[in-house]
């Protein structure tokens, strides 16, 4: 059964009056996300077996469910950021390999910074909402530092001497 929040929908007068629904929970909508991710294979295939049009497609399909997840997360989730940021890597994806034929070098450059993103911030939700992530993405999720570590080894990031 899905985890439910109350949320407010109206509230009384002087009759001290308050209605409420059952929303979902910000982190039950983040685990639906990563069962989601976990069966992507655009995240997880070696490059060698990618094919541009089933990538495109599969792509277009995740920034779709990207979207709904948005949708479904209370205003100024804690899940927002990582959500937007996956949301705006697709987009950077599809942008980048639009017109490209199979196995030009931008597809594949283009497609791993796609998946580095996701690896940051998958793990960021998964930590966040203690969300086991299961088959290769959660292989991926430690092979690339947390958003905090890079941001800490970025050149020119403050405190840097």
């Amino acid at each position: 059964m899905a985890k439910k929040r109350p949320r407010l929908t109206s509230i009384g007068g002087f009759g001290f009056g308050a209605g409420w629904d059952w929303a979902t929970t910000d982190g039950e909508v983040a685990r639906r996300l990563v069962v989601f991710l976990e069966d992507r294979r655009a995240l997880t295939q070696d490059h060698h077996r990618e094919d541009v049009g089933y990538v495109v497609e599969s792509v277009l399909r995740i920034r779709e469910q990207l979207t709904k997840t948005l949708q479904e997360l209370a205003p100024k989730s804690g899940a927002d950021h990582s959500v937007r940021a996956m949301r705006d890597a697709c987009l950077l994806f599809l942008d980048r390999v639009d017109g490209h034929q199979w196995a030009q070098p931008e597809f594949f450059v283009a497609l791993g910074e796609l998946r580095a993103v996701f690896a940051i911030y998958v793990r960021a939700l998964a930590e966040r909402y203690d969300i086991d992530v299961h088959g290769p993405l959660g292989g991926l999720l430690y092979a690339v530092g947390a958003p905090e570590e890079l941001s800490e080894a970025a050149p020119g990031s403050p405190g840097e001497t």
